[in-house]
């Protein structure tokens, strides 16, 4: 018998898309993978297996189209590509009365607000995913009720899209020179992100080359980046574009201060650029990556330390960066795990 799996998500970006390509890839050939997503004609992200459908009912009425949609199509499991307690109510709505199971797959760091939160809707919630093990403790703990229906799941990476490509090569078609020393970010410029850290070690590299690579930069960090010369910047590129830029970096820098399973640290060490991480939930798991704390000295310091490798060890580092994300994380390695929690 066929399984009929349906994922729903507000805005259907790249961070999703990547999802639903992994799932193509994981799920058995006899499943039938539908989207529902928000109306948006600017969505351009295509995908092979996905049956994509859009709701056009304003908040909080999706839950309810959502729910007719379930029974029309006979869906048998309804999970979410983005989290947060409103998506929560939403998978858990938009399955009651019908015979649709519902998975609420947390993507983030569950804090304790949002716990509070899911504490009231585990009432109509069946199975619920959490994406690190550091938050399985955490979220049983507050969960109680459904505590043997809590697991973790970590979501894949790509290993064979994010890969290496010749470092020396890469520089010289975009005009990059081999020698200087490129550091690279990726991901929304603002304090949650630890952008503040990130622009005081800018200011104490002049002769260090950023790469910014973000489409949202907060008001206050915009006055500050028109201070400093030593980045370029870019925004809506595509994930072609985006595995260029992780290969021509020595490194990659993530100094958030709450994170989920960023895809950041995998995509750069699947490319096999290593990375600083700062050392909260979630990251401080991403070994061998380097974990700092937010202290500005301290990351300095590991920056130093990592250009001061010689090029043997600078090489060494990325190759267990790439094969700690292959034995992690490649879709392979979580095949079994995905099959049996998003269809059992």
């Amino acid at each position: 018998m066929k399984k009929r799996i349906c994922f729903v998500t507000t805005y259907y970006d790249f961070s999703r898309a990547r999802m639903l390509r992994s799932y193509e890839k994981i799920l058995p050939k006899d499943v039938e993978i539908y989207l529902i997503c928000q109306k948006d004609e600017k969505i351009k992200f295509k995908t092979t297996r996905v049956k994509k459908f859009e709701y056009s009912s304003k908040k909080p009425l999706v839950m309810f189209e959502l729910n007719k949609f379930c029974k029309k199509n006979k869906i048998d499991i309804l999970t979410n590509l983005s989290g947060g307690p409103a998506m929560a109510l939403t998978v858990g709505i938009g399955t009651i009365f019908n015979k649709t199971k519902n998975i609420f797959y947390d993507h983030g760091n569950p804090k304790k607000k949002t716990l509070l939160s899911l504490l009231f809707f585990q009432f109509i919630l069946d199975k619920i995913l959490v994406c690190s093990p550091d938050f399985l403790d955490k979220t049983k703990k507050y969960l109680f009720l459904k505590k043997n229906r809590i697991f973790h799941l970590s979501i894949p990476t790509n290993i064979d899209f994010f890969k290496q490509i010749d470092k020396k090569k890469i520089r010289t078609e975009l005009n990059m020179k081999l020698t200087e020393d490129i550091i690279i970010s990726v991901g929304r410029i603002e304090y949650q992100k630890g952008s503040d850290f990130l622009l005081k070690i800018m200011k104490n590299n002049p002769k260090k080359k950023f790469i910014l690579v973000s489409n949202d930069i907060a008001t206050e960090f915009k006055e500050k980046l028109k201070e400093l010369k030593n980045y370029i910047i870019f925004s809506n590129i595509s994930t072609k574009e985006l595995i260029k830029y992780y290969n021509v970096a020595d490194i990659c820098i993530l100094l958030s201060r709450s994170e989920g399973l960023s895809y950041v640290p995998r995509e750069s060490m699947s490319c096999g650029t290593p990375c600083i991480v700062s050392e909260i939930e979630s990251l401080r798991l991403m070994e061998p990556a380097i974990k700092v704390p937010f202290e500005t000295d301290t990351i300095q310091n590991k920056l130093d330390e990592f250009f001061n490798l010689s090029e043997k060890e600078k090489e060494t580092l990325s190759k267990k960066s790439r094969k700690f994300i292959i034995e992690k994380f490649s879709e392979e390695t979580l095949r079994k795990n995905h099959i049996k929690y998003l269809l059992s």
